[in-house]
């Protein structure tokens, strides 16, 4: 399957479980520079500045736990936009 074909929407199954790695990033970039990207940019941002902060009030010492699920929250957040930055730029090179 080329993955640089249009998208048929219809074909695509709605529960994600279904979908294709093919598809997902097809949508992933037709996502990119929607009003719903920047709206899930947004999110991103107010959760890396919460994660950002409540690292600054953890004691390492006494609460090892806590710090490295903050830590991991921290680095997950940024997963989705980096996938769909790396797909656009992927695709922009092919051209």
């Amino acid at each position: 399957m080329n993955i640089e074909k249009p998208l048929d929407k219809e074909s695509i199954p709605f529960d994600h479980q279904e979908m294709t790695d093919v598809q997902m990033k097809s949508l992933f970039v037709e996502l990119y520079n929607t009003i719903y990207w920047q709206a899930i940019l947004r999110l991103i941002e107010k959760e890396d500045k919460l994660a950002s902060d409540a690292l600054k009030t953890i004691d390492t010492f006494k609460e090892p736990t806590l710090m490295a699920r903050t830590q991991g929250w921290l680095s997950g957040l940024h997963v989705i936009e980096q996938h769909v930055n790396a797909e656009v730029k992927r695709r922009e090179d092919i051209k």
